[in-house]
């Protein structure tokens, strides 16, 4: 799990170096979008050795990621305006959860 914060930290940096380019930002989003699920999967996985602060945040992640999806799939029309903004958002809160993250014992 200490590497997550690295690896999280670094998809971040060249996501937004990326958005030098429109097409490489939106690819690069999605990219990061892929492996911050992954992530959190893995940290599902793990989750009885959180403590109570970290779980109440990958809970909080993990609700507000299923609602910015849920509500982009019922109204597609919204992509623009709320996903992307969101998940942006969501990416830099998963960066905090990962940064927490690292702090636990091996």
């Amino acid at each position: 799990m200490k590497d997550m914060f690295r690896l999280n930290l670094i998809a971040i940096i060249t996501t937004l170096l990326f958005y030098v380019t429109i097409w490489g930002g939106i690819l690069a989003h999605i990219l990061l979008g892929v492996l911050q699920l992954i992530h959190f999967l893995v940290i599902c996985l793990y989750f009885q050795k959180l403590t109570k602060f970290q779980k109440t945040h990958v809970l909080l992640y993990g609700l507000l990621t299923l609602i910015v999806i849920l509500f982009t799939c019922v109204k597609p029309d919204t992509f623009l305006t709320v996903f992307w903004p969101f998940s942006g958002v969501l990416a830099f809160y998963f960066l905090f959860i990962t940064y927490q993250l690292e702090k636990l014992p091996s």
